[in-house]
């Protein structure tokens, strides 16, 4: 399906990764989000991402510093079927498939599934007889019953060499259990040798799936770290679960990059129509591996139940890119996503796709992008609930470098097509961050943030619009300068729905915007030139409270001159409740201040309501600088040195 692009074709590549611990702590808190841009250390810093909370199936959203993650979906372990004919392995055996199989117990006929157990180890062989490859790079190997692994599987060396080989095949269900390890991991090379390459493991799981041990397939060390192994776990009809670690990162670069890290899936195939969920409380690492010429990239990850099923995500998932140790450039994040077809999506604990550190003259990595969706395609089941709740900490900030990386792009969204959506929750603590990083040469451009409940008509014309209710601040400034411009400021978009459409659905007496918590897009402060304000707007048909400050004022100069101030909106048709805002342009010691910003509020249903100053005052130069302009309900009033007093 076209939704999950990300991880479908999972078999097609093998990106790298790599084994060390990252340095980069996520952020402070039980659920802080951070997108900023990487701090440059010698030239400009990174620009900050971008943040997308939306509910498109007419939910309301709803961004608050306080509130629970509901329960995780509960999940006992069945003991798989292993057919009439299975090959137990109780100790130390080493097996290599021919025509896709191994021998049972009976040691005559086909094995119909595999148990291996307690303090076993099978380390399965290489062969090209069943897939047409020219050499021995991987194990083809499957069973119509399940496979049970609760000692060691580990996989042999591809075509003789460092590299570990692969597994392919299909199986009725799987298990790996508590102290079980399906091992393909690259073996360690040296400072003169490059590691080993991880190996694949490719398998379409008929039945339920799941992971309570440790599945690694990291590259090994080397003078270039050995690219990270792909996992993909496909379910066609039963439960999707990772309590345990899934490792695809790859080895350490000792005298050169990193290896890049191989993608993770453990996912639902929607189009087999299953049923399953997804429950994720363990750990997924698919990192880029620290090197000294360059860190690696980090690996996609993707996770879903099956179409019908929910998705449940409270550990730990890290795709972000490698660290350069030596005098080269951090690696970048990766695409990680999170969904449900049918049902609510809930995610917790600690999700990372952030950049690696440069070094030396290198830059920073740019982070990655991370979804968490609810998706029904039209396919919701009866009675269930369909919604979105988060209370994660997300890092997807740009690494620090000579010049820093971007930030990344975090989307939270109820994507169902259904007219049973309740909408997005999402718990942070802290602001949500998506400013520019501070840098010597210049600030980093600020992201853009974006908070909506809108959806475009359905099968019979309406349009289904939720309240938006933010009490979290927002930032998304340009980062300030030591020695050149600052920042620009981004975009900040609070909105429900724009159009005054024929087929509008009725708005609700009750529905808000309400903006709870101060909203920042200021330029970045510099020593040659302020960063120019960003944008806020505000739209709702029924009314806009927005009783927090709102600040669009452009960045101080220094000897250079001052920012221009910034636009603020606040429009509805209703009432229009408004607190301070500003929009003034930066200050400079040496040249000229920067020119005020405009603000523009517009009630239809009544009077614009202010309880706070409205600023658009030039700034502070060498000489005059021209006032801003205000607008409110149509009128431009006049002002009092360059302000509107409530």
């Amino acid at each position: 399906m076209s939704k999950r692009t990300v991880l479908a074709a999972i078999t097609t590549f093998t990106l790298a990764a790599c084994g060390g611990a990252s340095p980069h702590p996520l952020p402070g808190g039980a659920s802080a989000i951070t997108l900023g841009g990487g701090r440059g250390t010698s030239h400009a810093g990174g620009p900050g991402g971008q943040l997308t909370v939306a509910s498109l199936g007419g939910g309301a959203v709803t961004v608050t510093p306080s509130g629970t993650l509901p329960a995780p979906w509960t999940w006992s372990y069945v003991a798989p079927s292993l057919g009439a004919n299975p090959r137990t392995v109780s100790g130390a055996l080493s097996l290599t498939p021919a025509g896709g199989a191994i021998l049972g117990d009976d040691g005559a006929t086909a094995a119909t599934g595999l148990w291996v157990k307690p303090g076993a180890v099978l380390t399965l062989g290489p062969s090209d007889d069943a897939d047409g490859i020219v050499g021995l790079d991987r194990a083809n190997l499957s069973f119509p019953a399940g496979v049970v692994i609760e000692g060691t599987l580990q996989l042999g060396r591809a075509n003789g060499g460092s590299s570990a080989a692969s597994w392919s095949g299909t199986v009725a269900a799987l298990a790996i259990r508590p102290g079980g390890r399906l091992i393909a991991t690259g073996d360690a090379g040296t400072a003169a040798a490059d590691g080993g390459a991880g190996g694949s493991i490719d398998l379409l799981v008929n039945g339920s799936c799941s992971n309570e041990g440790v599945i690694d397939t990291q590259g090994g060390r080397g003078r270039a770290g050995g690219a990270g192994g792909v996992i993909n776990l496909v379910v066609s009809n039963g439960a999707v679960v990772n309590t345990g670690l899934a490792n695809a990162s790859g080895g350490e670069g000792l005298a050169g990059f990193g290896g890049d890290a191989g993608g993770v899936g453990i996912w639902g195939r929607w189009s087999d129509a299953g049923t399953g969920d997804f429950l994720g409380t363990g750990v997924v690492l698919a990192r880029g591996g620290s090197g000294t010429a360059g860190g690696g990239a980090g690996g996609s990850g993707y996770f879903s139940g099956c179409l019908y099923g929910q998705a449940y995500g409270s550990g730990q998932f890290d795709v972000s890119g490698g660290d350069a140790t030596g005098d080269g450039p951090g690696g970048a994040g990766s695409d990680l996503t999170v969904e449900s077809s049918n049902g609510r999506t809930v995610v917790g604990g600690q999700l990372a796709s952030h950049g690696g550190r440069g070094a030396g003259g290198g830059t920073g990595g740019s982070g990655g992008q991370i979804t968490v969706r609810t998706n029904t395609d039209g396919t919701q089941a009866a009675g269930m609930e369909i919604s979105t709740t988060v209370a994660a900490a997300f890092n997807l900030s740009g690494g620090i470098g000579a010049a820093g990386g971007g930030g990344g792009n975090l989307a939270i969204l109820d994507d169902a097509n259904a007219t049973g959506s309740s909408g997005v929750t999402l718990i942070a603590q802290g602001a949500l961050t998506a400013a520019g990083g501070d840098g010597a040469a210049g600030g980093g451009k600020g992201g853009g943030v974006a908070i909506h409940s809108d959806k475009g008509p359905d099968a019979v014309s309406t349009w289904r619009i939720g309240a938006v209710a933010v009490s979290l601040p927002v930032d998304a400034s340009g980062g300030a300068a030591t020695a050149g411009p600052g920042g620009a400021a981004g975009l900040v978009d609070l909105f429900t729905h724009r159009d005054l459409a024929a087929n509008l659905n009725v708005p609700s007496a009750t529905r808000r915007l309400t903006v709870g918590a101060a909203v920042k897009a200021a330029g970045g402060a510099g020593t040659t030139g302020g960063g120019a304000g960003g944008v806020i707007k505000l739209f709702e048909h029924v009314a806009v409270d927005a009783t927090a400050p709102l600040d669009a004022s452009g960045g101080a100069g220094g000897a250079g001159e001052g920012g221009l101030g910034g636009f603020v909106q606040a429009i509805c048709d209703g009432v229009a409740h408004t607190g301070a805002i500003a929009a003034d342009g930066g200050a400079s010691t040496g040249n000229l201040g920067g020119k005020g910003g405009s603000v523009t509020l517009s009630s239809a249903g009544g009077p614009t309501v202010r309880s706070g100053v409205v600023s658009v005052r030039a700034g502070a130069g060498t000489s005059a600088t021209a006032n801003g302009v205000v607008q409110v309900d149509g009128t431009t009033p006049a002002l009092t040195g360059g302000q509107l007093l409530p």
